[in-house]
């Protein structure tokens, strides 16, 4: 499209998404308050023909199956919509540190070393053989020791 084209547009393609996500989502609000109405008020009686329980049940079947494609419809709007909307996080530096962490007991510790010292423990990197502290003495517990 040339410039001059897009100058004669009168709306942008974010209205667009907007006004679509907005319809699918009142529609199936409507729906749904349409589906409970029905629940409460249209279901046959227990005494009524088998066939009438059926219709029934084909009927709330059906609404709730366009319920269900008017909610998928929003949501495809809104995520067509979502990069016009929201900035995406950048991306941020992670730290990993190897660094032995030594420790007193955690009951020996104020609330701010404990803080420190958890912040420093998720700051390992994973491991198959995670690391597991002895809570009283603050020493790495190896598996082969029981």
């Amino acid at each position: 499209m040339t410039a001059a084209a897009l100058s004669r547009v009168k709306k942008v393609p974010l209205e667009t998404m907007l006004k679509n996500m907005e319809r699918f989502d009142e529609e199936a609000d409507g729906l749904y308050s349409k589906l409970n109405t029905m629940i409460e008020n249209g279901k046959p009686s227990s005494k009524a023909p088998r066939k009438e329980h059926l219709e029934f049940f084909d009927k709330v079947m059906s609404l709730m199956g366009k319920m269900r494609e008017c909610r998928l419809d929003a949501q495809r709007c809104a995520t067509d919509a979502a990069p016009y909307m929201h900035q995406r996080l950048a991306a941020i530096q992670h730290t990993v540190t190897n660094d032995k962490i030594r420790a007193k007991p955690e009951s020996d510790m104020s609330d701010e070393e404990l803080a420190d010292y958890y912040n420093k423990l998720r700051l390992r990197p994973t491991s198959v053989n995670p690391l597991v502290i002895e809570n009283d003495t603050g020493e790495p517990v190896h598996e082969d020791e029981g």
